[in-house]
Formats: C-alpha cells, structure tokens, sequence
C-alpha cells in the first residue's frame, strides 16, 4: 500500500513481508482492480512524483486520520507518489512535509523558517475568500498557508422577535446597544448573552475593540510595526472596552461565565433573543435542544462609523458609512508544507492541493464548520451538520463568508508570544469585571505587561514577527 502509519516502533516487517507479498499476488490474480479507471490515467501523470514518499503529520481528534488515507491512496494512484501518515503531532521539531497545524501555533512555525512558498497550479488562492486570502495566506508577504478551518463570531437573532417589533438587525454596535437597552421592548422577556467566560472573554473584548482601532490609512494596530511599542491602552481600546461594559450591564451576570457554545445553546433553546457565537460544524458537536419554533437570522458583528487614526490622532467619519472588522485566529486549523528540496516541496503542494482543494468535502467532511473558498457557499446544505434548518445553514454559511471576506480581516494577536500576551489581557479583564470604572488604568496595566514581555521575548524579534503575521516584511535594521 502506498499510506501507512508511521510509528516510533517500526520494526519486524520482514516476518510479514513474505505472507503480504504471497497475499497481494493471490488478491491481483483473481480480483478486479479496486479503482477501474486508474488504467486510464495518462502514464506521465502516474509517474509524476514516483518514488517521492510524503510524510503528512496531522492532529487527533478531528475526523483527519480517519479521512484522509483513502484520499492519500487515490493521489498515489494518480502520481505513483506515496504517503506516509506520522503517528505523532506536528511539531517545527519533525520532518514531516505536509503539517496541519492550529492557526495560534503559526507564528512559532514561521520563527523557525520549516514553512515553504505555496508552489503549482492545485491550489488557487485566488479562490479563496478574499479577507483569508489577504490577512492568513501570507507570511511575511509570500503565501504559505492554506486555511482549513477557521472560525469567526457571527450574530445570532430571533428574526420573529425583531419582525413583530418591526426592528433591523444591528450594523454598528451604537445599533446594537439600542437593541439591548430596549430589549423588554421588542425581546420576549429573553435576553442577550455573549461570551465572556474566562476561557473566551479576551477574544471577545479584541473581536468588539479592533472594529474601532482599525484605520484603512494604519497598519499598525496592536503593535506599532516600527518601534513594536503595545497598542493595547491606545483609545480605540479603551472605547471597546467602555463600550464591552455598557452592553454587559445589561445582560445577565451567567454571561460571564460562558463561552461561544453556551451563548449558541442558550439561543437555540429560545432562552436568548440575540447572541454572539458560532457554528462549531458536526464533528464532536453536542446533540442541543432546539426550539423548532423560533425563527432565526444570522448577522455579521457590528461595526463602526469612526475608526481610530494614529496618524492624526483622532477618530475619523469611515469612508462607506460603517466599517466592519472580523476577527479570526482565535481558533481553527491550516496546512503548510515543510518539506525540504524541490521535487518534494511541489510534490506536497500538489497533495495539499487535492485534498484541500479539489476534495475538500470528502476531505473535511462535518468538521468543517464555516467556508473558506468561495466554491464552498453554494453548497452549505451538503456540509454544514448541526441543529440548523437548511435555509438557516445557508444564511449562516453567507453571513459567515461575507465576514471572512472582508479585506478588513484581522488576525488576533499573529506573533511569537501571543498567549502570554493574551494572559495579560485576562488578567486585566479580570480587575476590570470587578471594578469597571476604570478601563484607561485597566489596559495600561495591561500595556505595561506587555512591555515586559517584549523585553524577555526580545523587542526587534517580537515586532518582526508582528509584521510577518500581518503580510508585512521583517524590519531592516
């Protein structure tokens, strides 16, 4: 066979080599072929990648290790290439060629230069939903990365609540505010809730704070990408922060216990009248209560009229009326190649390229859990598993990829460091959710934090690696 499972214990295959070549003379003599039309294969395309043995290194957990081989084994069929699936986990450590790997690990793979240049025709990132395509893909300014999977909040409303009360879903988060101060009005005594466990808070205070630090005329914006100076007490924040504790004072005290899957069930189970989570996809999702008879819509995250200049200083009228900002890389997966030398860097693309590609769906299958091509939209009833209705599928699945492509993208915190830096935000917040009087003193002391983390992780490495995550070259210096 041309895939197998590559262990640390590898040893007493020649005690089996004579039965399994005896066996496979017996099964080609008297059976047809397994797949009928590999004869048709042209010969030059079979003999594309012989004798190149690919080693693929993916996680646990997530249907990938199950799915994949029978795809492997039909590229070695059409390439004459094989497949080797590592038993163990990615790590920059390994050899592996094809590393699929979660989006918060890439900044540490990119310092360690193991990621190569996406080469050959299989995979067309021009293809991809354009906020992915612009703000994941490339590293450095050079595309390296292929998204599988990422995640954004959405917003979640009860459309027979809001019809009734002849009410629009938000476009700012000031319309959004409006929604929950009049809530008794138009809500049916159900609330709102968002996700401010401990787990998630720190996302969601980024995904509402970066809406309004966001500048088309800035690339800088939770570092300054000249002098790697922290951002994060700069007044866009403290607006998002101010802004986080008007909308929470009215909602229940449980929201800051939860997280995007407790926001979703309560939703779904008609104990919400608006909500911010998302889909998790079908596989390892839990069987939920659903109330078959509420009505849902699905909107992208509110966004702002003013965003913050740091040329000028000031908060600036945004050119179309309102300026959306999703955020991702809070979670999710994406695939690269690590491979060494030519002929087996584009042996590997190609193999991304077809199951990441051109059989993404037999691939993924209810893993996925929004799109991340434009091709994938279309088709959402086919792949979206979950308690959705099919034309709640669909609206979800076109919400979501007006969000992914948005030129606006922003990736939270894309640098080596970022779960220290993030566990500053906790703590702060923290303070913050006890005593929120003072959001200015909150993220400076947060900011100060963060500047004893770049002195350790060391300063010019930290903004460098800042840029990279950003599509920006590293600093001359």
């Amino acid at each position: 066979m041309s895939t197998r499972l590559l262990s640390d214990n590898d040893c007493g295959i020649h005690r089996v080599l004579p039965v399994l070549l005896f066996t496979m003379f017996v099964w080609s003599a008297g059976c047809p072929s397994s797949d009928p039309g590999s004869a048709d294969l042209d010969s030059e395309e079979r003999a594309a990648w012989s004798g190149v043995d690919l080693t693929v290194a993916v996680p646990s957990g997530h249907g990938y290790r199950s799915r994949w081989p029978v795809l492997f084994e039909d590229w070695s069929a059409r390439t004459g290439g094989s497949v080797t699936l590592s038993a163990a986990a990615p790590s920059p450590r390994k050899d592996d060629d094809i590393v699929v790997i979660p989006i918060t690990d890439v900044p540490a793979w990119d310092a360690s230069g193991r990621l190569a240049e996406i080469q050959g025709t299989g995979l067309p990132v021009e293809e991809l939903l354009g906020g992915l395509k612009k703000q994941v893909v490339c590293l450095g300014r050079v595309p390296r990365l292929v998204p599988i999977v990422l995640p954004t909040l959405v917003l979640y409303l009860r459309a027979d609540l809001l019809e009734s009360a002849g009410r629009s879903s938000p476009r700012t988060w000031s319309d959004y505010q409006e929604l929950l101060d009049s809530i008794d009005q138009w809500g049916g005594g159900l609330p709102a809730v968002e996700p401010w466990g401990p787990d998630f808070r720190v996302t969601m205070f980024l995904a509402r704070a970066v809406t309004h630090a966001r500048h088309p005329a800035n690339y800088s914006l939770f570092f300054d990408i000249n002098n790697g100076d922290p951002l994060i007490d700069s007044p866009p924040f403290v607006r998002g922060l101010i802004g986080s504790r008007t909308a929470l004072a009215r909602m229940p005290a449980a929201v800051k216990t939860f997280g995007p899957a407790d926001c979703r069930r309560e939703f779904l189970a008609g104990r919400a009248a608006m909500a911010i989570a998302y889909e998790p996809g079908g596989h390892g999702d839990e069987v939920l209560e659903r109330d078959r008879s509420l009505r849902i819509r699905f909107a992208c995250l509110p966004g702002v009229s003013e965003g913050f200049n740091r040329t000028s200083g000031r908060f600036e009228r945004v050119a179309r009326g309102v300026q959306t900002t999703p955020l991702v890389g809070f979670s999710g997966w994406v695939a690269a190649v690590s491979a060494t030398g030519e002929v087996r860097r584009e042996a590997a693309w190609d193999l991304v390229g077809e199951i990441l590609h051109a059989r993404r769906r037999d691939a993924l299958g209810p893993v996925a859990s929004g799109p991340c091509w434009h091709s994938d939209v279309g088709t959402a009833v086919d792949w979206l598993e979950g308690p959705l209705a099919a034309e709640e599928r669909i609206d979800y699945v076109e919400v979501t990829a007006t969000s992914l492509d948005d030129s606006g993208l922003v990736l939270e915190l894309p640098l080596i460091g970022r779960q220290r830096f993030k566990e500053a935000i906790a703590v702060g917040l923290k303070r913050w959710l006890d005593n929120p009087d003072d959001p200015q003193g909150i993220l400076g002391d947060v900011a100060q934090e963060w500047q004893k983390i770049l002195e350790q992780i060391g300063r010019d490495a930290a903004r460098d690696s800042y840029r990279r995550g950003i599509g920006l070259s590293a600093r001359r210096r």
